[in-house]
């Protein structure tokens, strides 16, 4: 379904933001090497995308799509006349 889709979309581009998925350095004061499972490892709102207000992302990218088939009919409403123009045996004898 369409919004099924729209959905996905958002979803991909949120999670395609990597940047934003940085680990934090944590330091340690003696240790030659820290676990990996440390609570500083990461930082858990950046890494959620928190800062991504997924409403919006929603919204533009439904606003895109109807503008996208709106576009999309007025191309077809251009294609169905001048089929109407070349199949109507009025407009031929003219």
């Amino acid at each position: 379904s369409l919004e099924a889709d729209l959905l996905h979309v958002c979803s991909h581009y949120i999670e395609k933001d990597r940047d934003l998925r940085s680990t934090v350095k944590s330091q340690s004061s003696g240790s030659a090497r820290a676990p990996l499972n440390q609570a500083g490892d990461f930082d858990i709102p950046r890494y959620a995308h928190q800062d991504v207000d997924r409403f919006e992302v929603l919204l533009d990218v439904w606003s895109n799509e109807a503008s996208f088939l709106d576009c999309k009919r007025e191309v077809m409403d251009c294609y169905f006349e001048a089929y109407q123009h070349v199949v109507d045996r009025d407009e031929r004898r003219r």
